[in-house]
């Protein structure tokens, strides 16, 4: 169906059993692939929780976080979700002298920021033992089995706990993972243009990125590692990509997860909502990204490197400035993996339906952790998969290539490099490589600042 312009997928309801693995679903030719049989973006949320057909009980369970998971267990939940201090993992949260980042890989500034906007309900007590069951499962990538261990729970509420708090965290999203205000993009431009050292890349709203995320399916065979040999490399593994857009500071605009890792950065761009519907950037501006993708004016304008075999002197520098500004989402998904170091560089054991909702979850509580200052270093991992070199993508027929406004911009910064050499035609001499044109342009421009 559509809504609002876009496409909504309505998510097949899964059973949860009592077992510790997730039993996959048959899969049909409607799905995407043998491997991915669901795609999560925030555009796409927004629509599925905005639906119609939602009736008035599911509004009140969403209003009031835990009231589902509680009336379905019949009460059994409430009897041993109390916060007891006495069970160890819970010493630890009860205790606020206690350092509670080991644990759940969240400082206590970041989880009381995240506890000001769930509870909304009665039963916070209820609510707040939910989450801290999710965080510890996310940050310590355990089964359930060890997660209802740790707790004192029985299994089949640990994976309900689970499902049920990442479906809440998940519209989150709405809040935390979002566009910048007319006011933010402001000062997002300004930080841009401050990354890269140079003003030209003051019209840089955002920077796009991606990684992929190694996953082991349920059921199916995985290649064997003989004793002594080495580690079974990434592509040996499926994998589901995830693309992002960060502004300046590293905190995440907009998301998109849930296509196979087989696909190029250039066809996850074009299955994308912000690339559909043209939601980002605003007229005038731009975003930055790798040579993985191409440079687009529309629909999205993406500006990216000139190719490294590119030794012009004016392409050279722009690259380097480039450069610079496009550490941002290079840096954010650094912390993302640091953070969440069993979701990102640890195969995951969960069905492709599930994970695209628990990467959402991350970049939710990657922003909660920038908002209250809990902030990290970023691991540095060499991408295997990385472009080093400019693709040569046709365009499709709705694109128009960037090429000329990156030519643009890379003149703007050669001519005001030249102005910084250039003085008062009164008494100063310009660089013995610049050029007639370049030296008139650079003066003329002189003059009108003045």
């Amino acid at each position: 169906m559509e809504k609002d312009g876009m496409k909504v997928l309505r998510i097949k309801k899964e059973i949860n059993d009592d077992t510790e693995h997730d039993t996959p679903s048959p899969v049909t030719d409607e799905q995407l692939c043998s491997k991915v049989d669901m795609v999560f973006v925030k555009e796409w949320s927004q629509s599925l929780w905005r639906d119609d057909r939602i009736d008035s009980k599911d509004r009140t369970e969403e209003e009031t976080p835990g009231s589902s998971m509680t009336q379905h267990q019949n009460g059994g939940l409430l009897q041993c979700s109390k916060l007891n201090p006495s069970t160890p993992i819970l010493k630890v949260f009860c205790d606020p002298e206690r350092d509670t980042y080991p644990d759940y890989r969240l400082k206590r500034e970041s989880l009381n920021y995240l506890f000001s906007l769930a509870l909304t309900g009665q039963d916070r007590q209820t609510a707040t033992f939910k989450i801290l069951v999710f965080i510890y499962w996310l940050a310590q990538g355990t089964s359930y089995k060890t997660v209802s261990e740790t707790f004192g729970i029985p299994l089949s509420n640990a994976t309900s706990i689970v499902r049920d708090v990442a479906d809440k965290l998940v519209k989150l999203s709405l809040k935390i993972v979002n566009k910048p205000s007319s006011g933010e993009l402001a000062l997002t431009m300004q930080g841009f243009g401050r990354l890269a050292r140079h003003p030209v890349f003051e019209k840089a709203v955002g920077a796009i990125g991606g990684c992929h995320v190694r996953v082991k399916i349920p059921g199916v065979p995985q290649p064997q590692q003989r004793p002594g040999d080495q580690p079974l490399p990434e592509k040996v593994l499926p994998t589901i990509n995830f693309q992002g857009v960060c502004d300046h500071t590293g905190s995440f605009i907009d998301v998109f997860a849930g296509l196979p890792g087989s696909m190029t950065d250039v066809r996850i761009l074009r299955h994308s909502p912000l690339y559909k519907c043209a939601l980002y950037p605003p007229p005038g501006c731009f975003l930055l990204g790798d040579s993985g993708y191409p440079c687009l004016q529309t629909p999205v304008c993406i500006i990216t490197p000139y190719s490294k075999s590119d030794q012009n002197p004016v392409h050279v520098q722009f690259n380097q400035h480039h450069a610079m500004a496009l550490s941002s989402i290079e840096r954010t998904f650094g912390i993302m993996k640091k953070r969440w170091h069993m979701i990102f560089l640890q195969p995951l054991e969960l069905h492709p339906s599930f994970i695209p909702k628990v990467l959402a979850v991350c970049t939710v509580l990657h922003n909660i952790c920038l908002r209250s200052g809990d902030l990290l270093e970023p691991v540095k991992i060499e991408d295997g998969s990385k472009v080093t070199e400019a693709l040569k993508e046709w365009l499709a027929s709705n694109e128009t290539s960037g090429e000329a406004l990156r030519d643009s911009l890379a003149q703007q910064i050669s001519t005001m490099k030249c102005m910084a050499t250039v003085k008062d035609e009164r008494g100063t001499s310009a660089p013995a490589n610049m050029t007639a044109v370049q030296k008139e342009h650079a003066y003329n421009i002189v003059v009108m600042e003045h």
